[in-house]
């Protein structure tokens, strides 16, 4: 428990010094960043300043990875594959645990060899079967486990993964939000892609009640979640109560001051306005 502190610690420090630099860079030379232009300035520095100390270099580079994932998956893996290679000579079984997985799911989502992936997933996770319950590593490949279960079809595998990163999750000593919004996330949708629409309600009631009691109830992140409790209602063939949670989606997205809520929100929000009668409000949306 004391390495696990310590390791945090030095974590945070070294993102702290980072974000430091890279802030104090950009208010010197004025004008305005996109967040891709701040996440590689940030990747320079990481390199300049850890070259020496590779353990914290690796997890910067998987943290850096995180955080532009969703929006440029092509960089996110380069990153990840740097981290692998900095971590494989270093008998950190946590650390190279940490990349493979991320390596892994991103090459199984992206349509390579699911199954490889999956055996990876699993080798990650065997490495680190000694670790004690409640660790954030063994939580993040089982989610990984479960995407890459996904992926190949394997719906029962896949909530038996995510129903074990929730598990996990709950065991750790990290900040709540932090350590279970994105499990039980996963799980409520692994509920949802199996039919089992009641389970996956429950877990979505209970990750808004999270964030609401984190201070995150009017958040964009909060939108994300209503989105998809929203479709797991209409998919389990309750549309009346799925509007008003598609509604709360789209006011708290302008409130946001984002670009909108997605087609798709907008295609499912009229598909439920169709299923309860209001036939000319559901072709106005579907326009």
């Amino acid at each position: 428990a004391r390495d696990m502190a310590v390791g945090q610690l030095q974590r945070a420090e070294a993102t702290n010094r980072l974000l430091s630099v890279v802030l104090s860079e950009v208010s010197a030379g004025g004008g305005t960043f996109t967040p891709g232009e701040l996440l590689a300035r940030a990747e320079r520095w990481a390199n300049r300043l850890y070259a020496d100390d590779p353990r914290l270099h690796a997890e910067l580079l998987l943290l850096l990875g995180d955080r532009i994932d969703h929006t440029d998956g092509e960089r996110a893996l380069g990153w990840y594959r740097e981290a692998q290679r900095i971590a494989q000579p270093l008998g950190d079984p946590e650390l190279s645990a940490a990349a493979d997985c991320r390596v892994a799911v991103k090459l199984a989502i992206s349509g390579a060899d699911v199954e490889a992936a999956r055996r990876t997933i699993e080798a990650a996770l065997r490495s680190i079967a000694d670790r004690p319950p409640g660790n954030s590593v063994r939580t993040r490949c089982l989610i990984n486990a479960n995407y890459a279960a996904a992926e190949s079809g394997d719906v029962e595998a896949a909530v038996a993964l995510a129903e074990r990163a929730v598990a996990e999750a709950e065991q750790d000593v990290g900040p709540r939000l932090d350590r279970l919004a994105g499990p039980i996330s996963v799980l409520a949708s692994a509920y949802t892609a199996a039919g089992r629409y009641a389970d996956a309600r429950r877990e979505h009631e209970r990750g808004l009640a999270l964030l609401r009691d984190s201070g995150l109830g009017e958040s964009v992140r909060a939108a994300t979640s209503l989105n998809n409790a929203a479709l797991n209602l209409l998919q389990a063939g309750a549309p009346r109560e799925a509007l008003p949670l598609f509604e709360r989606t789209m006011a708290l997205d302008r409130s946001a001051g984002t670009d909108g809520f997605s087609a798709t929100t907008a295609a499912s929000y009229a598909l439920a306005l169709w299923q309860v009668g209001r036939n000319d409000e559901a072709l106005d949306w579907a326009a």
